[in-house]
């Protein structure tokens, strides 16, 4: 054998593995065997195209090789947004080693996208038409997958709670307010909807006030997590918690579509204390998630990933073309991320962070794309809860806030990417970047621009005068 083979310095990878699916990205994992590249310099480029067209391949993004652990035979991960809804796609990754590759070099799989989720037609052989709480709770314990739920104008007052109860993906159950929000549900300081343990609910244009969490999705009897809900279209006030989905314990929920939701918190316009940072807006945990084209404002952490027990599940999540108006901590939440969570195209404002990353796991973990306006402290940070990061990616985002461009305080990340982005102060503090580490392992930062010149300090690395030193 070769000293590179003897060594143990080729990579050698395993079975190129589906992550999950949302209905516009693609997530996957490349394992390796073990005691494989221990040099660490292999890579695995990632190519795609739809199935069974001629079209050429399109390179996606490399994938990141994790370096939270031992080092050597560390997965690979990545994903792909930005996808067709419903489409087949042929995904191939090719393996590269100076020493040379072991086993397979090249793989392929083929895997779709979800479909968005359809609106199921009301029509007199599906539809069960309700007037009051009572009225809903009993129609909801009777109702049967393909059913209609639709709430009549007026105000339904107490908690909803569907418990144990499905439909179908092929035949979801719906619960549907009226037209311009007529239906309230006022929860009277408690939770407005409960689904627990139960999978394919379609929760639409309700109108919920006046609740410490307004819609929360659990798996407190099977931990388990639920698969396939929807929540769409709803308008949430005076809410301390919007949307949540926790699991129990192990797992985490599949396939959750939240999207076209409204949701107004409780604190006011610039409050960014402490007392605001464990009211959120959307949070979630699990696998295959998506959470698009919400409005959200007054809450600590707006979007974002929660942990899940002793696990962090949090793969395939894709969070993107949202809008928040205001909050008192972080505008997204990447953190917990295990692998192949994404934030892009949101506009994020008037908060105290714009996208955390605290921690992630084994990455990767992309924010590109965002618009980020007026934050206290900084665009980003990368501040773990343990002390490593592993996999953060900060691409073609652009900040505009006062004093300098970006601060950041952090432990030890490994494997960062800081490029092509745009960094905008007001010119009143000497720094422009600041980077407050002893280490920053593995760091790449590239091809970004800045508002105007001044003092640059990149933890590990250096304190430079000025732009061109």
């Amino acid at each position: 054998p070769s000293a590179a083979v003897a060594n143990g310095n080729q990579i050698d990878p395993g079975t190129f593995t589906f992550d999950g699916a949302t209905a516009h990205s693609l997530s996957f994992v490349l394992p390796m065997q073990s005691g494989s590249d221990a040099n660490l310099d292999g890579s695995v480029e990632l190519y795609y195209r739809v199935a069974g067209s001629q079209q050429g391949w399109q390179r996606g993004p490399d994938l990141f090789q994790n370096h939270n652990g031992s080092g050597t035979s560390q997965s690979y991960a990545g994903m792909l947004t930005g996808l067709q809804e419903g489409t087949s796609y042929e995904v191939m990754v090719r393996a590269q080693d100076p020493d040379g590759v072991q086993g397979a070099i090249q793989q392929t799989l083929t895997v779709s996208t979800h479909s968005m989720p359809q609106m199921v037609a009301a029509g007199p052989g599906n539809t069960i038409t309700v007037s009051n709480m009572a009225q809903l709770q009993a129609a909801v314990n009777a109702s049967s997958p393909g059913d209609v739920i639709l709430l009549q104008p007026g105000t339904y007052n107490g908690t909803l709670t569907i418990q144990s109860h499905s439909g179908t993906a092929a035949a979801p159950i719906t619960i549907r307010g009226s037209a311009q929000y007529a239906s309230v549900l006022d929860a009277g300081g408690n939770a407005g909807i409960i689904v627990q343990d139960s999978d394919y609910i379609h929760i639409e244009g309700l109108a919920i006030r006046n609740a410490a969490k307004g819609i929360s999705i659990r798996d407190w009897i099977t931990d388990d997590g639920t698969v396939g809900n929807v929540v769409r279209g709803n308008l949430l006030t005076d809410v301390v918690v919007g949307i949540e989905a926790h699991t129990k314990l192990l797992g985490g929920h599949h396939d959750l579509y939240i999207g076209d939701n409204t949701l107004v918190g409780v604190n006011p316009f610039g409050d960014t204390s402490q007392a605001t940072w464990n009211d959120e807006g959307i949070v979630v945990t699990g696998q295959g998630i998506e959470v698009a084209n919400n409005t959200l404002a007054g809450f600590g952490d707006a979007l974002g990933l929660t942990h899940a027990g002793q696990n962090d599940p949090n793969r395939a999540i894709d969070i993107h073309n949202n809008l928040v108006l205001w909050g008192g901590d972080d505008g997204i939440e990447l953190d917990f991320t295990d692998r192949n969570s994404a934030a892009h195209h949101n506009l994020l404002a008037n908060a105290h962070d714009g996208v955390s990353f605290q921690y992630v796991v084994d990455g990767p973990a992309y924010a590109f794309r965002n618009v980020i306006y007026n934050v206290e402290a900084g665009p980003y940070k990368i501040k773990p809860e343990a002390d490593w990061n592993d996999g953060v990616f900060i691409y073609n985002n652009t900040s505009v806030k006062s004093g300098w461009p970006w601060q950041n305080d952090t432990g030890r990340p490994n494997g960062i990417g800081i490029q092509n982005n745009l960094f905008v102060g007001d010119g009143t503090k000497a720094d422009v970047l600041r980077l407050d580490t002893m280490h920053m392992i593995n760091l790449v930062m590239n091809h970004n621009a800045y508002s105007h010149d001044g003092l640059f300090n990149v933890g590990g690395v250096g304190l430079f005068a000025n732009f061109a030193d």
